[in-house]
This record gives C-alpha cells, structure tokens and sequence, in this order.
C-alpha cells in the first residue's frame, strides 16, 4: 500500500496514480492530460474513494514503526545482561572463597580417609598375625596332649586367648572403619550438596557390621568357655599327678577302664585331653584350614600396605576436589573477561 518512491502516500486513487506513470509512456500521459473527459472523470472518482480506507492509516503507521519493538526487545536484554555482568562481578569473590575452602576441606578429608584406611589395614595386619599364632598353638597343644599334658593345656588356653582377641580386633576395626568413613562421606556431602541424609548412612553401617558381630559374639564365647575348660583342667593336674598319668596312658595306648575313662570324660571334658586320636587330628586338620587362611589374609594385608592402602572413598573424594577446582577455573576465566570488556 505504499509504492517505493511515493513515500506517505496510502490512498487508492494516489495508488493508481503512481501505477500509471509507471506503466504508461510520456506521449501516452501528455495524451490523457489534455484529453478533457479523461479529466472530468477522474475529478469524479476522488469523490467516491476516501483519501485513506479504513484501517489503511493504521497500516501505514505501522509500516513506519514496524522496526520499534525489535529496538524495545534488544534495549531491553542489553539491560538484563548488564545486570547480570554486574551480579556475577559482585557475587564472585564470595563464591571463589566458598569453592577454594571446600577443594581444601574435601582435600583434608581424603587424607583423613586415607590415614583412617591405613590404619586400620595395620590392626587387622596384627589381627591375622595373631590370629596366625593362635591356629599354631592350638595345634601345638593337641599335638602335645599325649606327651605333656599341663604344657598341652597351656598352650590351648594361650592359643583360644590370642584367637578371641583376634577376633574382637578384626571385628571391631571394621566397625571402626565403617563408621568413621560413613562419618567422612556425610561431611563431604555437605560440601557437595549432594543431600545424603546422616541417619541413612549409619544404618549402611550397621547392616554391614551386623554379619559380623553375631558370629564374633558366638567364636568369643565358645573361646572364652574353652579357655575356663582348659583353665579348670590345669588345676587339676597340678593337684593331682596320678590323674594326670593315667590321661597320657589312654592318649598313648587308647586303652584305659571303663571307669576311669569316665573321670577322665568328666575332669577334662571339653579340652585335648579327652579327645581320642581321630578326634585330635581331625581337630588339627580344621586348625590347619584356619591357620592357611590367616596366612593368606596376612598376606594380602601385606600387599596392600605395600601398594599404599589408597581407599576408594579418598580417591573419590579428590576426584570432587578436582571437578570444584576445575569449575573455579572456568568462573575464573568468565570474571577476567568480564573484566576486560
């Protein structure tokens, strides 16, 4: 509705106007110039057809300032940018703080789950050494039953003591180590956000020590009652040398009295001395079996300290530190270019 190089102009008439001294040639326009009914008939048309149709001046006004709200829309995310330049610059310090103090917490706290590995790899290192001279006792004192039986009974009793507190310290070391990594893990969530609830975290722990607690509790006190058996029974060969001849007699021959055999079930019941020759050996065959587990759990043990007792949990704790170091570049990077522009 508006003809390039007839700016303005938005009527019909104008519009046909403009069409024909486009279309028509000089002669053809000097023609119907001088040509009266010509004349007379367009004068006759300007009066039927208004000068803008309705709406056509609305069209026009937005023809002329169709390129404002595209002006409105630029000025206006030109200003939220620089709002948010000025937020960042402002801002930043106080995040950069808060960033570099949690890749040093998180640090901090991988060196402590580290220290706390290792450590606990050393105490179950003692625990299968001891575990190890438990096994060895225990078949030293069956072993010695038909020879000595006050130096049998001494080395069974020693060898059920270091095997309990073997296995108190195996058990408890892990309960130790559990907690205190659950411990680590929660605080290094808090620097993380990543929302672990402590309470959760603890019940992982129990129901991973709870395997193991109820078989500790039985091997102790199985021990323990061994350990009063044997204890018992050393008392009395030491008050009474004749009984004491008459057990190593029946462990040598196998051949005692009815009667006596059953003083001998009564005094020493529970302990070497009153087990018969397939039950001593059948015994230190299963002490065997004990004591080539220790050995290969000592072992592996060693290995690890060797290679450095690296935890899982404080690798990932640096890898957390890494990521935060390397989004504090990136914010670094955006800051100085802030800067600059």
């Amino acid at each position: 509705m508006n003809p390039e190089g007839h700016p303005g102009s938005c009527s019909i008439v104008g519009d046909a106007i403009n069409y024909t001294q486009d279309t028509l040639s000089t002669e053809e326009l000097q023609s119907l110039a001088t040509d009266e009914d010509f004349l007379e008939k367009l004068n006759q048309l300007s009066w039927y057809f208004p000068r803008n149709w309705p709406g056509e001046e609305a069209e026009c006004e937005d023809l002329r300032t169709q390129e404002t709200p595209r002006a409105v829309e630029d000025t206006e995310s030109h200003q939220q940018e620089q709002e948010y330049r000025e937020r960042f610059l402002k801002e930043f310090p106080q995040v950069k703080k808060e960033l570099e103090e949690h890749i040093t917490q998180l640090r901090a706290l991988a060196d402590k789950a580290e220290k706390l590995h290792k450590d606990c790899a050393f105490y179950k290192l003692v625990a299968s050494s001891t575990s190890i001279v438990s096994d060895i006792l225990t078949i030293a004192g069956m072993g010695l039953a038909p020879v000595t039986a006050g130096v049998s009974l001494g080395l069974t009793v020693t060898g059920l003591g270091l095997g309990a507190a073997s296995a108190v310290t195996d058990v408890a070391t892990s309960i130790m180590e559990h907690a205190s990594m659950a411990a680590i893990k929660v605080d290094a969530n808090k620097l993380t956000s990543t929302g672990v609830n402590p309470e959760e975290a603890f019940k992982v722990v129990v129901c991973d020590c709870a395997p193991k607690i109820v078989p500790l509790g039985r091997n102790v006190i199985r021990r323990v009652e061994g350990i009063k058996k044997n204890l018992q029974a050393i008392k009395l060969v030491n008050a009474n040398p004749l009984l004491e001849a008459r057990v190593i007699r029946f462990l040598k021959t196998g051949r005692i009295s009815t009667r006596n055999a059953r003083r001998v079930q009564k005094a020493f019941g529970g302990t070497a001395l009153a087990m018969s020759k397939g039950a001593r050996l059948a015994g230190m065959a299963t002490a065997g079996l004990f004591l080539l587990a220790d050995v290969y759990s000592l072992v592996k043990q060693s290995v690890h300290l060797q290679a450095g007792a690296q935890p899982a949990s404080a690798s990932r704790l640096r890898e957390q530190a890494s990521e935060l170091e390397m989004k504090l570049e990136n914010l670094k990077e955006i800051h100085a270019s802030l800067l600059e522009d």
